[in-house]
């Protein structure tokens, strides 16, 4: 039983010492002055016999309005939060093996449909092929800056591995008649 008392009197010894007593000085008192003071004030003017119902009634109708735009602010950010979060869930679902087509042909037509775009590349003189991931384009350029555009243009295109140029210059051909 002493042991019991004596362990109590030092936890509360050690109690006293982690908890430093606050001394009740001057600025304690001020802030209770001034605490005081603004619940008075704030009395006087909501419970004022002339004009104290319509105070009131205005300070319940603006926190009313507070409360209604608070919902409404919470309303829109959770629609927004919730859009958001079901698109990129959408777009996670939707994420195959990269951007590369199933199949060669697959990959032709977007090469055709991305390149030819821009009509200063000659589409009726131009053969292209894939063979796995590889395009492959043979045919007639008439110049070396217009066959640098379609090698490049085509190495852009999502799902290109490598661009095999098997292309000749017009000036390189020769006609069929002199040879």
């Amino acid at each position: 039983m002493k042991r019991i008392e004596r362990l109590r009197r030092e936890l509360e010894n050690q109690a006293e010492q982690r908890i430093p007593q606050r001394k009740a000085g001057i600025g304690s008192r001020l802030g209770s002055m001034a605490l005081g003071l603004g619940a008075g004030a704030l009395g006087t003017y909501l419970l004022d016999p002339d004009r104290g119902r319509s105070r009131r009634a205005r300070l319940a109708d603006q926190a009313a309005a507070l409360v209604r735009r608070g919902g409404r602010q919470l309303e829109r950010t959770t629609r927004t939060v919730t859009t958001t979060v079901e698109g990129k869930a959408q777009a996670l679902r939707n994420l195959g093996p990269g951007d590369a087509p199933a199949t060669d042909a697959a990959l032709i037509d977007r090469v055709e449909s991305e390149v030819f775009r821009d009509r200063s590349l000659p589409k009726g003189s131009i053969n292209i092929n894939a063979e796995n991931g590889v395009i492959v384009i043979r045919g007639e350029l008439p110049e070396v800056a217009t066959r640098d555009r379609l090698v490049g243009a085509i190495r852009g295109v999502p799902g290109v591995s490598d661009v095999k140029d098997l292309t000749n210059l017009a000036e390189e051909v020769e006609p069929a008649a002199t040879r």
